[in-house]
């Protein structure tokens, strides 16, 4: 065959190089994001537990979030915190583990809301742990969440942002894809003791 077609060779020279160069480069590809979206993807539940978590600790009125008649109780929003976060013995790691939150980028944010013939009567909060962020929650997200409840009422809203950084970090996904990503979590629950008629200690 080559001898009836010689220019075959030499214009087919190096063509399955090539192919394997472009196939490999969209595999490369492929594989730096499937890395990367499967790690952002499983801290992404990590904190979205964390936030359930943090939100079913104040829930279960084990802190009691008035100290007095409507008087916030700062030891309410601690406590949900060191069940988000831990504390510093590696034995009393919360939620959050392994992700540790940077001071200067990510935040945790708690608000509870009073509901009074189902409308927002009062707003407790924001509190925040690292103050590099304001909620992203806004009324109408907890008035929509009230569907279905008692006319009086209370809402949690515990809320994550985190700056995901890259693992791989390689130009390819990186020059697409912004570094860091940022995430924003929360979770929403009811809040018996912060009922428009609460229980004075």
């Amino acid at each position: 065959m080559k001898s009836f077609l010689p220019h075959l060779k030499s214009d087919h020279k190096g063509q399955s190089f090539m192919e394997l160069a472009v196939v490999a480069g969209v595999l490369l590809l492929l594989l730096v994001g499937m890395v990367e979206i499967s790690v952002l993807l499983n801290q992404y539940v990590t904190l979205v537990d964390a936030a359930r978590e943090g939100a079913r600790r104040g829930s279960s009125g084990q802190v009691d979030p008035y100290t007095s008649t409507y008087s916030v109780n700062n030891e309410f929003f601690t406590d949900i915190d060191r069940v988000i976060e831990g504390v510093s013995e590696p034995e009393n790691a919360g939620a959050l583990d392994p992700i540790l939150l940077n001071h200067t980028t990510d935040d945790i944010i708690i608000t509870f809301y009073r509901v009074h013939n189902g409308v927002i009567e009062a707003t407790f909060g924001p509190w925040s742990k690292y103050s590099t962020h304001t909620s992203q929650v806004t009324n109408a997200d907890v008035t929509a969440s009230l569907s279905g409840s008692a006319p009086d009422s209370a809402v949690l809203v515990v809320e994550i942002f985190y700056d995901y950084h890259q693992l791989l970090n390689m130009p390819i996904f990186s020059n697409v894809i912004p570094d860091p990503i940022p995430v924003h979590t929360y979770a929403i629950m009811p809040l018996s003791k912060a009922k428009p008629t609460p229980v004075t200690p």
